[in-house]
């Protein structure tokens, strides 16, 4: 797997899921408190929630020579599906990409194909199990050639994990601008938990500027393309 987030402007900072948890509930003075550093948690599993409605670049993870088993339509990924990019049957003997495969969302491929059983090189696509498997569903199903001659390269994006399901000690790769999004939105929702108005409104503005950040690294974007994604970004 091959992660395609190169910026040069943003860096991924080594955050540990307790580090982050520490971060949130100690602005309020309650990382003793284990029902409020429970909720810190919560409200920073609700902002990752919240990130992932929006298509982010740094998710956006290339796979290569992805093996294919003949007389199954699966193939299984690294890491759960987000949005789908851009796949290529790709030959082991010279590199040759095939045309891209068409992406069908899995209620239309199911009614079209259902368990796909005619063979031949794959040229539709889907993803089914979403937030458990991260599988894929090929049709055509590969031959026993198919399998020898042809691997799967696909480029996708893919979800920031909730922290809840992490270890404490594990980071979440992200950019530093990001990570203050996830910081400020979460800090805002315990302060508000807390009736800590004062507190609410520092951190909704906050949030507010780091948002309007990751605007602007857009527009710097090299190459004119959006990095973060953020142009409609509405916060609730």
């Amino acid at each position: 797997m091959t992660t395609l987030f190169t910026s040069p402007w943003s860096h991924c900072l080594p955050r540990t899921k307790a580090e982050l948890i520490a971060s949130v509930a100690s602005d309020l003075g309650v990382q003793s408190d284990s029902e409020l550093e429970a909720k810190a948690l919560e409200f920073l599993d609700d902002t990752i929630d919240y990130l992932n409605t929006h298509l982010w670049e740094f998710n956006r993870v290339e796979e290569t020579g992805l093996a294919l088993t003949a007389s199954s339509p699966t193939v299984a990924l690294a890491h759960l599906f987000y949005r789908e990019h851009l796949a290529h049957m790709v030959a082991v003997d010279g590199g040759r990409a095939e045309p891209p495969l068409t992406f069908m969302p899995f209620v239309d491929f199911n009614r079209q194909y259902g368990v796909p059983t005619d063979e031949g090189l794959a040229r539709v696509y889907t993803y089914n199990n979403l937030h458990h498997t991260g599988q894929l569903l090929l049709n055509l199903v590969p031959t026993t050639d198919n399998a020898a001659d042809y691997t799967l390269t696909i480029n996708y994006y893919t979800r920031v994990p909730r922290l809840s399901t992490i270890d404490s000690a594990a980071k979440l790769s992200i950019p530093a601008e990001v990570e203050q999004i996830l910081k400020c939105g979460a800090k805002k929702l315990l302060a508000a938990h807390v009736d800590n108005p004062s507190k609410t409104t520092t951190w909704a503005a906050l949030e507010a500027q780091a948002i309007d950040a990751m605007r602007g690294i857009d527009r710097r974007s090299p190459g004119g393309g959006l990095r973060f994604r953020v142009v409609d970004f509405v916060r609730r």
